[in-house]
């Protein structure tokens, strides 16, 4: 896996780390134990990354685009780029743990898209901000 920066990424300990900038990919396990069985802990974890999704989604909001990260000084769309692919990853996990319907997904996502496509038709073009 490389980082952003063309970097080798590796583990060390817990941590992904980039062997070029150092913080490129730095991705911590949290410690915590589950309650008990691989559902919960596939649940818990993709309830964490949906909660760090949101926290990045609202420093969005507040401080825009171009805003950094508090604790990492890196830009919020890296950060988002960084949460929203551990969200997929997650989804896609918990989909193949509970065997659901790869077909009736992509098909909701392209019903999804589309609805949101009309709803997005009724604001001015470019209007991203």
């Amino acid at each position: 896996m490389n980082c952003k920066c063309g970097g080798a990424v590796k583990f060390k300990g817990q941590l992904l780390d980039c062997d070029r900038c150092g913080i490129g990919a730095s991705i911590q396990i949290s410690p915590w134990e589950p309650a008990s069985g691989k559902l919960l802990r596939r649940l818990g974890k993709t309830s964490e990354e949906l909660g760090e999704l949101s926290a990045v989604v609202g420093r969005m909001i507040i401080k825009g685009p171009g805003g950094t990260d508090p604790s990492s000084g890196r830009l919020n769309t890296d950060r988002l780029s960084d949460e929203i692919a551990d969200v997929y990853a997650q989804l896609g996990l918990l989909a193949v743990d509970l065997a659901l319907d790869p077909d009736y997904i992509s098909e909701r996502i392209q019903l999804k898209k589309a609805s949101m496509a009309a709803w997005e038709a009724n604001f001015p073009k470019g209007d991203l901000q």
